[in-house]
């Protein structure tokens, strides 16, 4: 019997916010300065307040004081009320400050940045290493003065920024931290210029789908959100939460979730909409990151990522460009009544709940127009894709 001990390979810890298979290379809270640079200033409107409370307590007794001493008596008495309540309130804004902090979290993978916040309701900012455009420090009067800073990062084309790590310690070293591992990233090779992801947005009946397949007959990959939602819809888990939240009405005679029936639930209740997309989101997010990966890996020409609610899920922070697919409202009309047995009411309806189309149309980086046959769609498509991954090599 051999002496020789068995090889123990060892096992990365999996991080709760980093996607499978990425490394950790960042993992952070604020600094505890942070409860004090947020506190301090949530404090000063309601210690105002008070303040000017105590200086008409204080008129008071000093102007009537000597003829009416029981009214200068009453004011003292409310004098020491302010002085509790403006006590409180400055306790109570440091406190939610605290909670604040301790729900924030800063963390950086080996292809991604991700900040998360957000006490009664959490939201998570993700922006890919090789998206990275613009990053800067920022630093207010009492960050100076606590020596922190805030740090900011956005990709190419956006008009704000799409992460935000607020009250950082030594700033500039996190900084230069994080410009680094992005040069490192675009030195790599295996960056969008290879494999763009493109996200379409556009309309309902604009031809999304439509658009997607010219996509993939030209070479690309294509993420199916709407798919995806399904695959998510029919886990157990997720019809035992859905089911908790509204009832056995929601599922079908096969005892599966009911897509209208769950539509109708969240068009009309923006908070019930909100909560479903707090729950099937992170879960499609992750499906769809798997399949860029493979994608990559397989060398498809790009990744397209057809999701109804690209820009309100934040998923354009995931993309290469974005592209608007423009179409007049009579040819969408005529497509959605033909295809899905829907009026201009119900186009309406679903758009309301959506960003309006000006709005999609101002932040995508590309348009395309789809008012005629496929033929030409496909024309255009096929031009568009080579503006793409020229654009991305250049800005790489």
């Amino acid at each position: 019997m051999s002496g020789s001990l068995p090889q123990v390979r060892r096992v990365e810890p999996v991080h709760p916010l980093a996607p499978p298979g990425e490394r950790v290379v960042h993992d952070a809270r604020p600094s505890p300065w942070y409860i004090l640079v947020k506190g301090i200033p949530d404090a000063l409107p309601g210690i105002g307040v008070m303040i000017g409370f105590w200086l008409t307590q204080l008129a008071v007794v000093a102007t009537v004081g000597v003829l009416d001493p029981a009214l200068a008596a009453a004011a003292v008495v409310w004098l020491g009320y302010g002085v509790v309540l403006g006590a409180i309130y400055a306790a109570a804004r440091l406190l939610w400050a605290g909670l604040d902090w301790f729900c924030r979290r800063y963390v950086m993978t080996e292809a991604r940045l991700i900040a998360l916040r957000g006490v009664i309701r959490t939201v998570r900012f993700d922006l890919p290493l090789r998206r990275v455009q613009h990053l800067a420090v920022t630093r207010s009067l009492l960050e100076r003065i606590f020596g922190v800073g805030t740090i900011a990062a956005a990709s190419a084309g956006t008009g704000e920024h799409e992460i935000v790590w607020r009250s950082v310690a030594r700033p500039n070293e996190a900084l230069g931290a994080i410009r680094k591992r992005v040069d490192e990233v675009a030195r790599r090779g295996d960056g969008p210029d290879l494999v763009p992801v493109i996200g379409v947005v556009g309309g309902v009946g604009a031809g999304k789908s439509a658009v997607a397949r010219a996509f993939e007959k030209h070479g690309c990959v294509v993420s199916d959100s709407d798919k995806a939602v399904r695959e998510v819809l029919a886990r157990p888990e997720v019809v035992d939460t859905l089911v908790g939240w509204w009832g056995e009405g929601i599922l079908d005679s096969e005892k599966r979730v009911d897509r209208k029936k769950v539509a109708d639930v969240v068009f009309k209740e923006p908070y019930e909409r909100r909560r479903l997309e707090a729950l099937v989101h992170p879960l499609v997010r992750e499906s769809r990151e798997e399949l860029v990966r493979r994608a990559q890996a397989a060398g498809a020409k790009g990744v397209v990522v057809d999701a109804p609610l690209l820009f309100e899920a934040g998923v354009d922070a995931e993309c290469d460009a974005v592209v608007f697919i423009e179409a007049t409202r009579s040819v969408r009309l005529g497509r959605v009544r033909e295809h899905r047995g829907w009026d201009a009411g119900e186009i309406d309806r679903r758009e309301k709940a959506q960003m309006p189309l000006e709005e999609k149309r101002r932040r995508s980086d590309h348009v395309l127009i789809n008012n005629g046959t496929l033929d030409e769609l496909e024309s255009r498509v096929a031009k568009l894709l080579a503006t793409i991954r020229k654009h991305c090599r250049d800005r790489a």
